[in-house]
């Protein structure tokens, strides 16, 4: 077959298939017969004008296009090539019928429930797929994956237990590393649909829902106690400990603190607990925080009558952190500590967004926003700043 020819009634047929609400039927008109703009239709080439003419009029004859001539006379210059038969012209170019797949893969789709909100972004994808577009970036060749994906969030959504990527992966997939690998996008898009969460990645709206890449001890300082059954620890050993969040439902706060404060960053609360030993209960998050760590935080900041401080980087992931302590604080206000930068490093336009979308967080955090928005600079990482104790602010 031409080339040319094929060019043309390939792209006949993604028009088509592409399009299967249109309204009007789909033609080229004799502009559209080139494929390089130095040789248009008719071509130089008498030779190429046969087998152009050839190959269209074997695709006529089968039923799947109507050539128009010029007055309609054959013979002369044609004038444009009409769709007939989009299924007839995919058995002629010897391609799948694509709208045949997609209904192949719509039956081995395991619907949610009715009630289920997925069961509504299930059919947003297949609205997609019948566009011949992806959705929540999975195609019409990837049911599985949407299978898959589709059973992880109701497991998500029905386990408050903090897991980790190969953990979760193992237990109810087979496949330790599914996750990383295949799913965490599919996942969190499907959660943002619903949830929002639009300024986060992947692996932070993952954490909302207790599943993370790691699954560590949290390093805390200060006065509480947890307990189990059979023993207790202190989190006033110095410089800090790990404790795993099994215990955050056993905890106990000894006595009031002079402060808490979060530090996003291991470096800088390494540094921080070494060089300060405060009566002050002193949280690494690990960066963003697990939802079942922002639980426990919670739990903290009803029992304290301190004031409340978060220690990030200055840029948007850093005060998207100290927004999500913000609202487990309630009423409170949790402070940005260190977090106003002199640095003359730019923002992104896309940095910019992100902070003005931010708006509000709390008084003190909005004014350093407003500026950032303003100069359109100070980002600056956490670590590039030295420790130092917070002016205390009732």
């Amino acid at each position: 077959m031409n080339n040319r020819a094929k060019h043309l009634l390939v792209l006949m047929l993604n028009k088509s298939v592409t399009q299967p609400n249109r309204k009007r039927e789909i033609l080229f008109n004799r502009d559209k017969f080139s494929l390089i703009k130095s040789d248009p239709y008719p071509f130089r080439s008498a030779e190429e004008n046969t087998d152009f003419h050839e190959s269209l009029a074997l695709a006529e004859s089968k039923g799947c296009v109507q050539l128009e001539w010029e007055k309609f006379h054959e013979g002369t210059d044609l004038q444009r090539i009409r769709l007939k038969d989009e299924r007839k012209l995919a058995d002629f170019l010897h391609v799948p019928y694509v709208p045949d797949l997609i209904n192949q893969a719509i039956e081995k789709i395991q619907f949610p429930s009715e009630e289920h909100w997925l069961h509504k972004e299930v059919h947003e994808v297949i609205n997609a797929w019948c566009a011949c577009k992806k959705k929540h970036n999975v195609s019409y060749e990837q049911v599985d994956r949407l299978n898959k994906a589709l059973k992880a969030v109701m497991l998500l959504e029905d386990s408050p237990e903090l897991m980790n990527y190969r953990q979760f992966g193992a237990r109810y997939f087979g496949d330790s590393k599914i996750i990383d690998k295949d799913m965490k996008s599919v996942v969190s898009k499907l959660l943002k649909a619903h949830y929002g969460y639009a300024d986060l990645d992947n692996d932070d709206v993952l954490a909302e829902f207790n599943l993370v890449k790691m699954r560590h001890p949290f390093a805390i300082s200060g006065p509480v106690l947890f307990s189990d059954d059979q023993d207790s620890i202190k989190a006033t050993i110095r410089p800090y400990i790990a404790v795993p969040d099994v215990l955050f439902d056993n905890a106990e706060l000894i006595q009031q603190p002079d402060y808490l404060l979060t530090i996003e960053n291991w470096s800088s609360y390494f540094e921080y607990t070494e060089k300060f030993q405060d009566n002050a209960i002193i949280l690494y998050t690990g960066g963003y925080p697990s939802r079942r760590l922002q639980e426990f935080y919670r739990y903290l900041a009803e029992q304290v009558i301190c004031p409340l401080y978060h220690w990030g980087d200055s840029d948007p992931d850093g005060f998207q952190i100290l927004k999500v302590f913000q609202g487990q604080a309630g009423e409170r206000t949790v402070h940005p500590h260190s977090m106003y930068s002199t640095s003359n490093k730019g923002f992104t336009d896309d940095h910019l967004k992100h902070l003005k979308r931010m708006i509000p967080v709390n008084e003190p955090t909005d004014a350093i926003l407003n500026t950032y928005l303003n100069s359109k600079v100070g980002l600056e990482e956490q670590e590039s700043q030295v420790a130092m104790r917070p002016e205390i602010t009732d």
